[in-house]
């Protein structure tokens, strides 16, 4: 696990000095649903209705953020 991290963790450095910042980090949030999805599939996880609140209103943000960057360009 520490060995696929390490990597992941490389590459992503390589891609933030190669990429514009914000496409890079705002595709970093992806891992909360996906974290979310295997949690609760292979460990039953289940979280209170505050927690996926949490998460709704964070990737609500994300994605506004990109669509203001979009629209901001496009003008």
């Amino acid at each position: 696990m520490g060995v696929f991290t390490q990597i992941a963790q490389y590459l992503m450095k390589i891609e933030y000095q190669s990429v514009e910042i914000s496409k890079v980090a705002s595709l970093k949030y992806k891992g909360i649903l996906y974290a979310l999805a295997l949690g609760y599939v292979f460990f039953d996880e289940v979280f209170n209705l505050m927690t996926y609140l949490g998460m709704t209103i964070m990737l609500t943000g994300v994605g506004l953020n990109i669509w203001y960057k979009n629209r901001v360009i496009a003008s």
